[in-house]
């Protein structure tokens, strides 16, 4: 399996977005004036906007969806033994 910068980027930036978040958890003031009374607002009636109309969760779906490729890893990690484990291991993190 080839190597894809994009999804090595991805993998790498995913525990800086960890320890970000565990950065600002305990900055709750900061949290709810710009984001939950700020930016959410906006982000939310456009995601009203474009979901609304369908009459289940499309969360619920992503995760369905990311199930399904998860568990599709797994076997196919144990059909090739393990072979090329680590770039389809890069692969998955990046999706995730």
């Amino acid at each position: 399996m080839k190597w894809n910068k994009k999804h090595i980027i991805l993998a790498i930036l995913l525990p800086f977005q960890i320890f970000v978040i565990w950065l600002i958890k305990d900055y709750s003031h900061f949290i709810e004036t710009y984001y939950s009374n700020g930016i959410y607002q906006y982000i939310s009636s456009f995601l009203r906007i474009i979901f609304g109309w369908i009459p289940y969760s499309v969360g619920d779906i992503f995760l369905v969806i990311l199930i399904i490729l998860i568990i599709r890893f797994i076997f196919i990690s144990i059909k090739n033994k393990f072979k090329f484990f680590l770039p389809r291991f890069i692969h998955l993190l990046a999706f995730t």
